[in-house]
């Protein structure tokens, strides 16, 4: 392989990734593919990104459920429990704050995900196909070109061959009854039976090879990149979950909203707390692999489009090469279409671009031949003793070499503009540079930003989730928004304590009762006693009165 030229500029998303630390590792993918290097050292540095971001969200969730055993009295509202309004004070409103806002950044971060993501990936696999299928489209018409060109070849050495044979017999030796002189005619004759003559070989070589360097390879190309593009497209489905991550941050951002401000329907935050919470909650483990995958995925991407010596998709193209046992045809068709550039010469161009100058030449020196023919044909009979007419057959057959030569050079032109390299390369830029190396990269860190985004935000949404249903009243148990029992408990309780009152108004009234009554009862004895006492003091009056 010849030395590289790359127009390739990296957007910064590709710089990035493939700056992400690998602590000593290897970051060169093309000799792990070519098996210089081991894989586990690359693995190891490809995957830390991931691997960190899944080991946070793996701590959060462990640190979740330590908290929510650890109970309301010791963590607060990291337990998960709803909130006392007995305890109410200014940190409520800013958990109900950070829940209802998260709630509403998880919104817009499904909804971005949603407008962008989804039209950048379709848009960047249709780019990558339709760059496949532009190459495998003119490396098909190359074959087909090219086989009409052998064909057109091969109908021409016959009438070529009947010209050549005619003209070296010398112009008077052309018919029968000729004399066989030797005229002026013959040395023109000549000259055009020596470019005639040159051009037998035409049917061969070089553009057999051609043919069958773009017949198989480029189609094969096509079927295997259509296949990875149809199953990346089926596991893509970034629409669906955009919109579920719309519909289950818009439940949740509500649910905080009525838990905040009202109304607080019981059904409401029970199905909110045993149903849209678990899926939520299964969305962020989803998330959370899924973005770890696509840090990998994104350091593997810069990794080819930074690859080998120089650090550019030809580059990372020729290491894989290096070590792969090609033909030298094939070689010189990748260094002239994708790794020069377009700079130097391919020897398929210059033998198809050799082959049509030289029938020009020759279809040229034909039709010359026919005008001094066509000139001076009566002269020429009578020089060689025939009768008039009696070239015609000569005229004739240099008429059949000279269209035959115009469709030949008409096909051989249509095969030497196939091969500009300019188109092909462009194409090659299109799906590669464009395709592989910016619109792609540039999709998945969108991906992973608005991804990393959902899973921070739902994390934050767990964290503060007894937040998301309203404060408890003082007579209401701790459970009482998250479970139907709860409510039978909490009426049962009513009933019990309006039971009391009812028990406690009666035996007041009973009370009152029996005190009124013995109040009664304690006044007649008084008025009794008294009366008692008036009767005594009248009969001791008596009494004193008649003593005297």
């Amino acid at each position: 392989m010849s030395n590289i030229t790359s127009t390739y500029d990296a957007p910064f998303t590709v710089e990035i990734f493939h700056d992400v630390p690998r602590f000593r590792n290897s970051d060169n993918l093309a000799a792990v593919a070519t098996n210089q290097e081991g894989w586990q050292g690359y693995a190891q540095g490809t995957l830390f990104v991931g691997a960190l971001i899944l080991y946070i969200f793996i701590m959060w969730l462990i640190f979740l459920v330590i908290f929510a055993c650890c109970g309301q009295r010791r963590v607060g509202v990291l337990s998960g429990k709803s909130l006392q309004r007995k305890d109410e004070n200014c940190s409520h409103s800013i958990y109900r704050t950070l829940v209802v806002g998260s709630c509403i950044f998880s919104l817009m971060a499904g909804m971005m995900f949603l407008v962008k993501v989804t039209s950048s990936l379709n848009g960047t696999f249709d780019s990558v196909r339709d760059g496949v299928i532009g190459v495998t489209n003119i490396a098909n018409n190359v074959t087909s070109i090219t086989e009409e060109v052998i064909k057109a070849g091969e109908s021409t050495v016959p009438v070529r061959d009947a010209a050549v044979s005619l003209l070296e017999q010398g112009v008077c030796s052309t018919f029968t009854g000729g004399n066989g002189n030797k005229i002026n005619f013959d040395d023109q004759a000549r000259t055009v039976v020596d470019k005639l003559t040159a051009l037998s070989d035409f049917t061969r070589g070089d553009l057999t090879d051609l043919k069958n360097s773009f017949a198989l390879k480029f189609a094969e190309a096509e079927v295997e990149v259509n296949l990875v593009i149809d199953k990346a497209q089926n596991y893509a489905r970034a629409s669906y979950y955009a919109i579920t991550i719309i519909v289950l941050a818009t439940i949740l951002s509500m649910g905080g909203y009525m838990a905040w401000f009202g109304p607080k329907i019981r059904t409401y935050f029970f199905c909110q707390t045993w149903l849209f919470v678990p899926l939520y909650t299964l969305v962020l483990v989803l998330t959370a692999v899924v973005v770890g995958a696509l840090a990998a995925v994104l350091v593997v991407n810069s990794d080819v489009c930074l690859g080998g010596e120089s650090g550019n998709p030809e580059s990372f193209i020729k290491t894989i090469l290096d070590t792969q046992t090609l033909a030298e045809y094939p070689k010189q068709v990748i260094d002239f279409y994708i790794l020069n550039g377009c700079n130097g010469m391919f020897v398929g161009y210059e033998s198809v671009d050799n082959l049509v100058n030289d029938l020009k030449d020759g279809r040229q020196a034909v039709i010359d031949l026919g005008i001094v023919l066509e000139g001076n044909q009566r002269n020429f009979e009578v020089q060689c003793g025939g009768e008039q007419g009696s070239l015609d057959p000569l005229k004739s057959s240099l008429s059949s070499v000279e269209i035959a030569f115009s469709s030949f050079v008409a096909a051989g032109e249509k095969t030497r503009n196939l091969l500009e390299c300019g188109p092909i390369n462009e194409l090659y830029k299109d799906f590669f540079h464009d395709g592989i190396c910016r619109n792609l990269p540039n999709t998945l860190f969108w991906m992973f930003i608005t991804m990393l985004l959902v899973m921070t935000f739902g994390l934050i949404i767990l964290t503060f989730r007894g937040a998301l249903v309203p404060s408890l009243e003082n007579e209401e148990p701790e459970d009482y928004y998250y479970s139907k029992a709860s409510e039978r408990q909490l009426m049962k309780q009513q009933s019990t304590r309006a039971e009391e009152r009812d028990n406690s108004d009666d035996e007041e009234e009973m009370e009152k009762a029996q005190v009124n009554q013995n109040g009664d009862k304690m006044e007649l004895s008084q008025k009794n006693d008294k009366e008692e006492e008036d009767d005594n003091e009248d009969g001791a009056k008596n009494r004193d009165i008649g003593s005297v």
